[in-house]
């Protein structure tokens, strides 16, 4: 019996190294899927400037119609290669090498931040013309995809309609994009809740489902380095509920046992929504109001905002060091406008109040009773967002460019060294918004004041001869939905300036400022 056992412990333990070993080797790789479905978000195109034989004739043709193209669409962001034309004409190598160079495609593509290319040649071939369009992955510059067409001169013509080339190459461009297996990207995923690339301008509708798969391979020619095969496994099911033009929200239906559905994956086909064959009337076919559907956010946000903090003032000069204090309690509006997808205009109003009091800390005096102060804040600024994965509720960096002005208004006594004071500067502004987990994210926005000036009316400082500012806001939020935001953190602006007799004065307004956001 000890014998027997001892057989059927070898014979399992080598079945068992042998499925593992099968594991190992031949199992799909979870992290390797991860990096393909990563490799080929395919989110950014670049068109290369169009070759052909004709002395350059088609290469503005060729351009409006990819440019036209692209913007009715919201798979893909088309980069700007103007920049490549012009150098690429003094290049000592002819175009047509240029372009056929697999490092210098893939210097361009990371110099660009381009996903993949398209390039395409012309040739005329007597009373016709060939079309090549080819679709390229960089940086190696694999081909994805190719289409060929002919075009043939009209009876009696030379040349062939604009119209008619825009219209072809569009046509084109529909076949050779569909040639790759999938439609779309997820580009974030949070708890069940699930943003793809596509939208309205892709004919997607709020109550479609889609289906969702990782790429497991993606098989190339050895010499022609040519995708010759997709393997997609699906990973589950997204129900669309809301649908912008350029993107679209979901929840997670579905999802196959032992995979997960997440970020970079593919949509690899869109299933309808299913109408009832004898709809309901009118009246019970329109939802509640309750359960309106409503469309993403895209033109900007509002807000309002609670202050709840404290003032604090110093001034210094060869006779006193006085310090003071206040509690502050205000409000503030706000608001974002979006110009383009990238680009805002932004503007701020806030006022808020206190009790001030103060000592000398030279002599330990305090100031006889308290005195009431207050300060308004008006900022205007224009930026620009970038957004890291192309998703609106993805993170983002931003930079901008503005200009503030903060009134305090204190009253006017020399012998307490008190006085109403200004500051206005330009500033250059630099923030993130960084999502963490489920609804939640950190903010951070930085303000740095140039060339700033200021000024102290009835003082007996005198004149400022410099001036500086800084305001920083450091907090997180909770997304409610894609309309309302909760976002609370501490807010400082700080000013100080130094005077014409010597004397020098800072205050800093520090607050706990929760606000509620609503996009529209």
């Amino acid at each position: 019996m000890s014998e027997q056992r001892c057989r059927l412990r070898r014979w399992a333990a080598g079945w068992g190294f042998c499925a593992l070993a099968w594991a190992v080797c031949f199992a799909p790789n979870a992290s390797a899927t991860a990096e393909l479905d990563r490799k080929y978000a395919l989110e950014s195109v670049g068109a290369l400037r169009a070759w052909d034989n004709v002395d350059g004739l088609f290469a503005d043709y060729v351009a409006a119609a990819y440019q036209d193209y692209f913007s009715r669409q919201s798979r893909f962001v088309l980069q700007d290669l103007s920049k490549a034309d012009a150098l690429f004409s003094r290049s000592k190598l002819p175009y047509h090498k240029l372009i056929e160079d697999a490092e210098i495609l893939g210097q361009l593509a990371r110099a660009t931040r381009t996903q993949s290319m398209v390039r395409t040649r012309v040739s005329k071939e007597g009373a016709q013309y060939r079309f090549s369009l080819q679709w390229l992955h960089s940086p190696q510059m694999d081909l994805l995809a190719s289409e060929e067409l002919i075009l043939k001169e009209a009876s009696g013509s030379k040349a062939l309609a604009a119209e008619e080339i825009k219209r072809t190459l569009q046509h084109a461009l529909d076949r050779l994009i569909a040639k790759v297996p999938f439609r779309g990207t997820v580009t974030g995923r949070d708890n069940t809740s699930v943003t793809v690339n596509i939208g309205s301008r892709s004919e997607l509708r709020a109550g479609d489902t889609l289906v969702i798969g990782t790429l497991d391979d993606v098989k190339k020619h050895p010499l022609l380095k040519e995708v010759v095969e997709w393997r997609l496994a699906p990973t589950g099911k997204v129900l669309v509920e809301q649908v912008d033009e350029a993107m679209a929200f979901g929840r997670v239906i579905e999802e196959e046992p032992g995979r997960q559905l997440g970020r970079y994956q593919k949509v690899v086909r869109v299933l309808p929504r299913v109408l009832p064959l004898n709809p309901p009337s009118a009246a019970r076919e329109a939802p509640e109001p309750a359960e309106a559907v409503e469309s993403a956010p895209s033109l900007g946000w509002t807000a309002i905002t609670l202050w709840s903090g404290s003032y604090g003032r110093s001034f210094s000069d060869t006779s006193a060091s006085l310090s003071g204090s206040g509690l502050v309690l205000g409000t503030a509006a706000s608001g974002q406008l979006w110009l383009t997808r990238d680009w805002f205009a932004e503007m701020s109003l806030g006022y808020g109040f206190w009790s001030y009091s103060q000592e000398n800390e030279l002599t330990g005096a305090t100031m006889t009773g308290s005195r009431s102060g207050n300060a308004m804040t008006i900022s205007l600024a224009a930026g620009y967002s970038y957004l890291v994965t192309g998703d609106f509720f993805g993170p983002k960096a931003w930079t901008k460019f503005g200009f503030r002005s903060n009134a305090v208004s204190l009253p006017a006594e020399a012998d307490n060294r008190l006085a109403p004071n200004s500051f206005k500067t330009p500033f250059i502004g630099i923030g993130g918004d960084l999502p963490i987990r489920s609804h939640w994210g950190a903010l951070l926005d930085f303000e740095f004041g140039i060339f700033s000036s200021g000024t102290e009316t009835g003082g007996v400082a005198g004149s400022m001869t410099s001036a500086s500012d800084a305001k920083f806001f450091v907090g997180g939020y909770y997304r409610m939905g894609p309309r309302m935001t909760i976002r609370a953190g501490l807010d400082v602006l700080a000013n100080a300036g130094d005077f014409a007799s010597g004397a020098a004065m800072s205050q800093k307004i520090i607050t706990f400022s929760p606000s509620l956001l609503y996009y529209f």
